[in-house]
């Protein structure tokens, strides 16, 4: 056979590989993250709201296609940063960003979820239970008020009109 195969060929480069190469990357995309020790449903969750709130519209797509990146050994942000770029425009690099922060907070809880995660529902919890305490609080008064009249000083007084 004559002729240069396509990775001979030099007007096909592998332009993700060459994008790669070339863009200066934040930081926190070299911090080697272990997706075996992730909770991916919680991640799973937050990826649907943070989508939903960038994009103003649910998109299972995108969520699909992120989750896929992930499961890659090893997932690389550069490759989902540069797979979502065209979807996200200028919120790619802020997102993927706070994405690979929580996958490398996640790695380290024993329970594969960020901790982030974890304060904020332990202080919806706690507001929920102030919350309640506020209700129960209510009623108690309004119980009392209605045994204070009723009250049997009070029916003797009412007898005696």
């Amino acid at each position: 056979m004559r002729g240069t195969t396509y990775d001979q060929d030099p007007r096909y480069k592998d332009k993700e590989s060459k994008l790669l190469s070339s863009k200066q990357w934040p930081l926190e995309y070299e911090i080697p993250v272990d997706m075996q020790k992730v909770n991916i449903d919680v991640i799973r969750t937050w990826l649907d709201k943070q989508i939903t709130d960038i994009l103003g519209v649910e998109d299972d797509i995108l969520v699909g296609l992120i989750l896929g990146a992930l499961e890659e050994n090893p997932p690389c942000p550069k490759r989902i940063h540069i797979l979502i770029g065209e979807f996200l425009q200028n919120e790619t690099q802020k997102f993927v960003t706070k994405l690979w922060r929580m996958l490398a907070n996640a790695q380290d809880n024993a329970l594969g979820v960020p901790q982030q995660f974890i304060e904020e529902r332990r202080e919806e919890l706690i507001r929920k239970r102030r919350e309640l305490e506020r209700k129960i609080d209510w009623v108690k008064g309004l119980v009392a008020k209605k045994d204070r009249s009723r009250s049997p000083d009070r029916r003797l007084k009412k007898k005696s009109e």
